[in-house]
């Protein structure tokens, strides 16, 4: 198997991975032709989603373990 024949190793990015930050330069762009001005605004998106997952997985897992000590009478 070459690099060209296996296009997730060759672009840099796996299957799953759509937020990474190599599938949204390539994928937008090809639509907007404005790949460097496209790659620092949709890198700046993708930080800001990535950042605000961690946000809502912290406060996630806080309520969960609130519930859980309420649960228990702690």
């Amino acid at each position: 198997m070459s690099a060209l024949s296996e296009p997730h190793f060759y672009w840099g990015f796996d299957e799953g991975a759509w937020f990474s930050p190599t599938f949204i330069y390539f994928f937008f762009s090809y639509y907007t032709l404005q790949p460097f001005f496209s790659f620092i605004y949709f890198f700046k998106i993708w930080l800001l989603t990535i950042f605000m997952v961690g946000l809502s997985e912290s406060f996630y897992n806080l309520g969960f373990f609130m519930r859980l000590n309420l649960a228990e009478g702690v």
